[in-house]
């Protein structure tokens, strides 16, 4: 018995509510969006970034000892080369193991950097060892000693074994930071 006037008003109420309601839950996914927005742009993408940096370094570097071990590139301006190569890429690690360091981590992800750490530094002083054994290997020749030489012939077997120890101990640290790398996916 209600007039058509106040059918309306309780009508448009109705409708009203109702875009209310849609109003309110649209916002709500909105600012949901945006804090997963905000993860992904400012903490998961630059995580990612750092992490593969670290990586596409530990690969030159792996590249660079392959020069080394490397007979037919004994050309002094060819191993300073290479040894330059090392270096940057050391200088790059460097710089994004820093950025990755200065992003938030969970304890979750903190745990699989942790697990990943050592086998790095693992890795790493492999890779030192090539480069010592190499930088004596070059003291050699410079000295006069021929790549016929048996003392060479024992050094290169030295630097070639120190390599593939590096090589198995890459391998190792780059599941590991694969898993933490798996972990911001």
């Amino acid at each position: 018995n209600l007039k058509i006037g106040m059918k309306m008003i309780l009508a448009f109420a109705f409708v009203s509510a109702i875009a209310l309601v849609i109003g309110i839950v649209g916002l709500n996914g909105t600012s949901e969006l945006n804090d997963v927005t905000e993860d992904i742009a400012g903490v998961r993408v630059p995580r990612i970034e750092s992490l593969m940096g670290i990586a596409e370094a530990q690969t030159a570097i792996l590249a660079g000892e392959r020069g080394l071990i490397n007979r037919r590139m004994m050309e002094p301006s060819l191993r300073r080369a290479q040894y330059d190569y090392i270096d940057d890429a050391q200088k790059r690690a460097g710089k994004y193991w820093e950025l990755y360091m200065g992003i938030p981590r969970t304890a979750e992800e903190q745990e699989k950097w942790d697990a990943f750490v050592p086998k790095w530094d693992e890795w790493k002083k492999n890779n030192l060892q090539v480069i010592e054994l190499s930088r004596q290997k070059d003291a050699m020749i410079a000295s006069g000693m021929t790549l016929e030489d048996p003392q060479i012939a024992e050094i290169d077997k030295k630097v070639f074994e120190a390599a593939a120890l590096s090589k198995a101990a890459l391998l190792e640290s780059r599941k590991a930071l694969d898993v933490v790398v798996s972990g911001n996916i």
